[in-house]
């Protein structure tokens, strides 16, 4: 054990190869809930490998050492009254489930073959490429998805794994040979690489000669590197039009934004800046553009925070013939956070609803593991719970919000991307309106 905390009692075991796991006892359970996180995922693939990730995240569950199809494991799993899932994001692979107690010895043998013992063969990769090539031939034929992607070509300067969609696409999936797949899980599945939370009904003194009977065989790779991107990767101004045959128009207006080695009081912030603008009915720009004028159905506010890297964005659509408008009504909603010209007390509303969800985050053991697997992929050896999270929405100020505002919402870095049908002669004009309404409200 390297790490106690005095009211929430979550320990961490490291093994000497490297796997570092967080136990953390709920003692009114009957069951364990487990995830394993690989630190892999898209952002770990070369742009000629494209999708690799999530591809073997998919073939990882068709066959293992002792358990060679997916019946085979799966009916492994029934008997615990169990299951296994995973799940591939930009930075990390995760295999987990949730199980009777009384089994946790058995589901730590299943995940530990998940994890470095998957047979990878032919076929089943074969499969595993024709599911996923299905999956992703209904997300392309999406404006939305073709939007989405184009937002993300344009983010990233030159062609890096940054502007490539985190799936792959069909021809990069086609292009992956068994061998690629098999040296990214040979590189990147590695004990040094990996964590483990653990939550229910379960001890560190129990875990440990569990833990240890199952992972301690395998070997680190000691030349393993981390992945490090930089902000000079991040595009400068930039307005992009897609021609499309749609009937309304996407709109995506992206920033550079904050990542994780960003202070988590500007994270906050930022997130208060989403909802001012976007996520709540009451929002600047649902309550005027949907309430109001009924120019859109839904707009939303986000921001993706990577380990170094991070993209703040705003995305909705409208019928074509309004799109300019709502893009004029967006820009000036952003003007209106970067001046201080909202309403404060909307913005204590929001920050005591935010400290009131923020109670309840360890209220569920879903809650509890998603919040400690963020901790333990990104912040490590630190690790903050929502109680210290608490202390810092309450020391955010307007003034905060000014200038997290200020630094993000940049016009020399915005990206804006349209996809719409355009009459050819009134692209350059419609492109040109644009770049005179930045010009005006950012």
């Amino acid at each position: 054990m390297d790490k106690k905390d005095k009211d929430i009692k979550f320990s961490i075991i490291n093994l000497d190869n490297g796997i570092k796991t967080l136990v953390y006892p709920l003692e009114h359970v009957n069951s364990v809930s487990i995830i394993a996180i690989v630190k892999a995922g898209h952002f770990y693939e070369k742009v000629d490998e494209n999708g690799v990730a999530h591809l073997l995240e998919h073939t990882l569950f068709d066959g293992t050492k002792d358990f060679p199809s997916f019946q085979s494991l799966t009916e492994f799993f029934d008997k615990m009254a169990g299951s296994l899932s995973g799940t591939t994001s930009y930075d990390f692979i995760t295999a987990g489930g949730t199980f009777v107690d009384e089994e946790v010895d058995n589901a730590f043998f299943a995940i530990k073959q998940v994890l470095f013992q998957p047979l990878l063969l032919d076929e089943f990769i074969t499969k595993e490429k024709g599911i996923i090539i299905d999956e992703l031939s209904s997300l392309e034929d999406s404006n939305d998805y073709k939007n989405f992607l184009n937002a993300k070509k344009i983010r990233f300067n030159g062609k890096t794994i940054l502007s490539l969609p985190l799936g792959g696409t069909q021809a990069s999936l086609r292009s992956i040979t068994s061998g690629m797949l098999r040296k990214y899980h040979k590189d990147m599945f590695c004990p040094n690489n990996v964590r483990i939370v653990i939550i229910g009904k379960c001890t560190e003194e129990q875990l440990k000669p569990i833990l240890k009977k199952h992972f301690s065989q395998f070997k680190p790779n000691l030349s393993l590197k981390p992945v490090e991107f930089s902000p000079d990767q991040l595009s400068d101004k930039t307005i992009s039009l897609i021609d499309e045959n749609a009937k309304k128009s996407y709109i995506r207006i992206t920033f550079p934004s904050y990542s994780w080695k960003s202070s988590s009081k500007d994270r906050v912030a930022l997130a208060y800046i989403c909802s001012l603008l976007a996520n709540r009915r009451d929002s600047l720009l649902y309550s005027h553009l949907r309430e109001k004028l009924g120019w859109i159905y839904d707009i939303g506010a986000d921001f993706m925070v990577g380990y170094d890297i991070g993209v703040f964005e705003i995305e909705t659509s409208t019928p074509t013939e309004r799109s300019l408008d709502v893009i004029k009504e967006i820009l000036k909603a952003i003007k209106r956070i970067k001046i201080k010209s909202f309403d404060k007390e909307y913005f204590e509303k929001i920050k005591d609803i935010d400290k009131k969800n923020m109670k309840m985050v360890f209220d569920t053991p879903e809650g509890i593991l998603r919040w400690f697997s963020e901790e333990m992929v990104y912040r490590y050896p630190k690790i903050i719970l929502p109680k210290d999270l608490i202390k810092i929405y309450d020391k955010i100020t307007v003034e905060n919000i000014q200038a997290v505002a200020e630094e993000i919402m940049n016009i020399d870095k915005i990206n804006i991307s349209i996809l719409q049908p355009f009459d050819k002669t009134d692209k350059k004009k419609y492109k040109e309106s644009i770049e005179n309404l930045v010009n005006q409200y950012c």
